[in-house]
């Protein structure tokens, strides 16, 4: 999940279950209430606070046919993927000649340069400090291009 502040920086969020917190890995993001715990600045934050713009997850997908009768076309990019390296890995249910997983999950990699189509979905759960009853979900065709650099944008290790 991330936040956009009213401030234009874009910052991951975490719970530890008793408190909200918003993180970066850039000392320039982080202003002088944010602590430094292992390789994060971290800041706790009251999910409902007016300095927030919006609270969204983003998902990436593409559109591959992966050449197996009956099994559909559009693929949420599992983190294991190298968007840059075309490495593009796709799970699934048992798939014959796949790699498989446990509980019936199994995985194969494919060639990126071969997707027919990339989306970027963004789901906005709150704005301006106020959670949305109903999520407002955004879907975006990108380019390849597009697509490689909204997924370093996003990157929990680039925020």
């Amino acid at each position: 999940m991330f936040v956009r502040m009213k401030n234009g920086m874009l910052y991951g969020v975490f719970s530890n279950g008793v408190s909200d917190y918003i993180f970066t890995h850039d000392v320039n993001k982080a202003g002088p209430d944010f602590q430094l715990v292992r390789d994060k600045y971290r800041k706790k934050i009251d999910p409902g606070s007016e300095e927030i713009e919006e609270c969204f997850e983003v998902v990436f997908k593409v559109k591959f046919d992966v050449g197996v009768p009956g099994v559909g076309d559009m693929w949420v990019i599992d983190r294991d993927s190298d968007i840059p390296g075309n490495r593009l890995v796709l799970w699934g249910g048992n798939i014959d000649g796949w790699d498989f997983h446990e509980n019936g999950v199994s995985s194969k990699e494919f060639d990126f340069r071969d997707a027919q189509a990339q989306f970027m979905e963004k789901v906005v759960l709150a704005v301006h400090g106020k959670e949305s009853a109903r999520p407002r979900k955004i879907v975006t065709k990108l380019t390849k291009e597009e697509f490689r650099k909204a997924i370093e944008l996003y990157d929990e290790r680039n925020v």
